[in-house]
């Protein structure tokens, strides 16, 4: 079902696109008989084929310039002017130059062809005013948005780093955290007061002029007897 609408989809489009070479084909026969007659002399004949080209919908800025020409060869000057200013305004936007115009008009000679040349040139002219106007328009857009952006780096204030923020903070102590009981021995104690230490070295010297009791000897009681009986 769905490659049925595929193709059925695809025939819709290559018709479509076979009527557009098709009136393309007509469109374009139709521009070279009007051509054709115009420099045969059939004035009125150009004008006819120019005109069904004109209402088929054709594009060709040429088709417009040669029934211009024709209408100012049967003295309808007003309505070739605007044949003219049409043409040259498709002539100025046909920017990949798909039309050879200039090779197309090289026999049409005189003052027909100044007064073409003249709507040709004003055409153009206002297409670069235009494209003037447009970079103008897009650099003042850029400056001011430059500006603005300028603006706003002044005012706002300027933001500090997060690591000065953080590093200025005072640092919390985590009261989670106990410190370990220091049971070394080798650990040095704290040096004595000097006062505390003059007090203990006077204790310690013995005073002048004391004599110390010697210490107790252990009596033997048969030396004791002995020493009674030889006593008078």
């Amino acid at each position: 079902m769905f490659c049925r609408r595929v193709m059925v989809a695809a025939s819709f489009a290559l018709l479509g696109a076979t009527s557009l070479f098709a009136d393309e084909g007509v469109l374009g026969q139709k521009y070279g008989g009007g051509v054709h007659a115009y420099f045969a002399g059939d004035y009125s004949g150009a004008y006819e084929q120019l005109t069904a080209a004109v209402e088929g919908g054709s594009q060709d800025p040429r088709t417009y310039y040669f029934r211009g020409l024709a209408m100012l060869k049967l003295g309808r000057e007003s309505e070739a002017k605007q044949d003219f200013q049409t043409g040259a305004s498709l002539e100025s936007r046909d920017a990949n130059k798909f039309y050879n115009i200039s090779k197309s008009l090289e026999r049409v000679q005189g003052s027909a062809r100044v007064e073409l040349e003249r709507y040709r040139l004003n055409a153009r002219l206002a297409v670069l005013k235009e494209i003037d106007r447009y970079r103008k328009a897009r650099y003042e857009a850029i400056q001011q948005e430059e500006s603005r952006v300028l603006r706003q780096q002044d005012i706002a204030p300027p933001e500090q780093p997060a690591a000065e923020s953080s590093a200025a903070e005072p640092a919390e102590a985590d009261s989670s955290i106990v410190a370990p009981a220091v049971t070394d021995s080798s650990v040095e104690k704290p040096a004595d007061n000097p006062s505390t230490v003059e007090s203990k070295t006077e204790a310690k010297k013995p005073t002048a002029g004391v004599k110390h009791a010697a210490p107790d000897k252990k009596v033997n009681p048969a030396a004791s007897k002995k020493t009674a009986e030889a006593a008078p």
